[in-house]
């Protein structure tokens, strides 16, 4: 066998190895999108409850719009949020916050985000949930005294 050869066999495995590895990376991307849709929604609805018990009105809320950064920003300033509990959510909020706005969990189009590992994610917003929940339960026991 000469060098000149081409090693078609060769070219045609690396060709569909590759193929493979792109076409596995683009389905779970794909079935994790709904996942993080959801938790975006759930934390943009829960930091949304922490300043509705807080005073602001559903005018100021929606004008917030999907602005999870912001949200986050707005509750930290009610001083209802657990300090402790914010390093956590605030990385969470990092991930999710630019992709939710600009919808892209919802609507196909190119996805340049990095996602963080969905059973973490999953985790760290029933926590969130938890502190809200106390939060908001807080507030109702103060009013009705």
């Amino acid at each position: 066998m000469s060098a000149t050869k081409i090693l078609w066999g060769q070219v045609i495995t690396v060709f569909l190895i590759v193929l493979i590895a792109v076409w596995a990376a683009t389905q779970w991307t794909a079935a994790a999108l709904p996942f993080f849709m959801l938790v975006a929604h759930a934390l943009e609805l829960s930091l949304k409850a922490v300043l509705s018990a807080d005073g602001a009105d559903e005018e100021r809320l929606m004008g917030i719009g999907h602005e999870l950064g912001w949200c986050l920003q707005l509750v930290r300033r009610t001083r209802r949020y657990p300090k402790e509990a914010f390093s956590e959510l605030v990385r969470l909020v990092d991930a999710l916050s630019m992709p939710h706005a600009f919808q892209a969990f919802r609507y196909p189009q190119p996805f340049r985000w990095t996602l963080p590992e969905p059973l973490a994610a999953s985790e760290l917003l029933q926590r969130h949930l938890d502190v809200v929940a106390e939060a908001i339960t807080s507030n109702r026991a103060r009013s009705s005294l």
